[in-house]
């Protein structure tokens, strides 16, 4: 036993002296951090005070934009861009008056890509229109709940003036003629999924609308919808087969605009029948196949603008121009490679507008099409307004300015170059002395009467431009 004292006390002893040093310890601690707290609660009660009384001050502050009167508040939020929504979440007093304003609410928009929902923002927005026309373009696609937001939008039709449904089935509602007439549509939209081996239904809703103006469908079978035709001015058919659109273009007199798109031939050829003639007709949109251009004549065809046209689509343009004598005024291409472009230019020496997508032209085609444009006026000698797209920037400048100066030298009374718009697809300055010097002639010609754009991605056709017509001395 006294063997067992020698070794100093009992280990719960020895525990028990040690917590007494490190209470000691702890203690110390706690105190401080308590004198640590009551300094930052006297910091956060002195903050909170200065914030109390800025905000007063603030809210004694009376902006002028807020003491307009309401009628002028209004006239300015009509000229806004964009939502509604951004004005009513700026502050209480433009909430009251952008809710109040039911032309703010007169345009619906919603596209598939939103994360809104679809059906509480359009329980929402409706209402808020008031009894003004209604303009809805909506993607039903991945919508919660197609059908109630259709019978939703049932309960509005007599305020309809433009109607754009994407829908991945078909639409119930318009296959029966609905209760109320569509007396203020104008424009309709339907692009309508269906699928495979699915037979269209018969529409009949949109027989009386007697505004109805502007029509465009895909997916729907002109030959199963009922429509105003006689009274259409503008018609854009997507997925239809060429024979249909003939029967539907033979009832429709008065057209104005039409454009087509994916038209397929039809797999038995038809008999030959006289071509239809549509004497009003003065815009052309054509998507690669120009296979109805053998089944028309349009002689009142102003404007004309292709897609992806072909070696196939640019015989029945020429065959179109031999039997017809088409005199068009302005030409669009786009995506068309050069070769079929410039065929396409050739045979319709009469143009004075001229719009190109040269996004795939090599710089030499470019170049080579200028040349010829700034020789003797033999390619379009009536043309007064040239715009390229997607032009690179190590295109011929002198080629450009040369071609330009030609065009606007031209004798007083005949046809010049009016306007010129040039669009590079290249970010990098070609800030050569050559391509400085080209444009400085350009510049001239801009101060002699030429409207002149270049644009390019990070604006170094205008700095550069602007550098030339503002030196700035030495």
């Amino acid at each position: 036993m006294a063997a067992q004292g020698a070794t100093g006390p009992p280990p719960l002893l020895r525990a028990h002296s040690f917590s007494f040093s490190h209470n000691a310890h702890l203690r110390s601690s706690l105190l401080d951090i308590e004198r640590q707290t009551t300094d930052l609660e006297v910091q956060l009660a002195h903050l909170l005070l200065e914030k109390k009384k800025i905000l007063e001050q603030l809210n004694s502050i009376i902006y002028p934009v807020l003491s307009l009167p309401t009628e002028l508040t209004c006239g300015i939020f009509q000229r806004c861009a964009g939502s509604p929504l951004v004005l009513a979440g700026v502050c209480s007093a433009w909430r009251a008056v952008a809710i109040s304003t039911p032309a703010l609410w007169k345009h619906f928009k919603h596209a598939r890509s939103s994360r809104d929902t679809l059906y509480s923002r359009l329980v929402s927005w409706l209402p808020r229109a008031g009894n003004l026309p209604l303009s809805v373009d909506i993607d039903l696609f991945n919508a919660a709940s197609p059908d109630a937001i259709l019978a939703l939008l049932a309960t509005y039709t007599s305020q309809w003036k433009s109607l754009a449904i994407t829908s991945p089935r078909s639409i119930p509602f318009f296959v029966d003629a609905p209760r109320a007439p569509f007396s203020h549509l104008e424009t309709l939209g339907l692009d309508i999924h269906l699928r495979h081996g699915e037979m269209p239904p018969c529409m009949t809703a949109f027989e009386a609308a007697p505004r109805l103006r502007d029509v465009s469908l895909s997916g729907v079978s002109l030959l199963h919808v009922t429509l105003p035709w006689t009274r259409l001015t503008t018609l854009t058919v997507t997925r239809q087969s060429v024979a249909q659109c003939v029967l539907i273009l033979a009832q429709t007199p008065n057209l104005e605009t039409l454009s087509t798109r994916a038209l397929s031939d039809d797999p038995a050829p038809t008999p030959p029948a006289p071509p239809l003639v549509l004497p009003h007709l003065h815009t052309l949109k054509m998507h690669f196949k120009l296979t109805l251009l053998d089944h028309l004549t349009l002689p009142a065809l102003a404007r004309l603008e292709l897609t992806k046209l072909s070696a196939a689509g640019l015989w029945r343009l020429e065959s179109h121009v031999m039997r017809t004598s088409l005199q068009a005024r302005t030409l669009i291409l786009h995506d068309t490679e050069y070769p079929w472009a410039h065929d396409c230019i050739s045979l319709l020496p009469a143009l004075t507008d001229l719009a190109l997508d040269a996004a795939a032209w090599p710089p030499a085609d470019v170049n080579s099409l200028l040349a010829e444009l700034g020789a003797p006026c033999e390619l379009l000698p009536a043309l007064a307004s040239l715009r390229i797209e997607g032009c690179r920037n190590d295109v011929d400048f002198r080629a450009l300015a040369a071609m330009s100066a030609a065009r606007r030298q031209a004798p007083e009374g005949a046809p010049r170059l009016v306007s010129l718009r040039i669009a590079f697809a290249d970010e990098s300055d070609p800030a050569t002395p050559a391509v400085r010097a080209a444009m400085l002639r350009l510049v001239q010609l801009r101060a002699r009467g030429l409207a002149l754009e270049l644009h390019s991605p990070p604006g170094w056709a205008a700095q550069m431009m602007n550098e030339l017509e503002h030196p700035i001395p030495r």
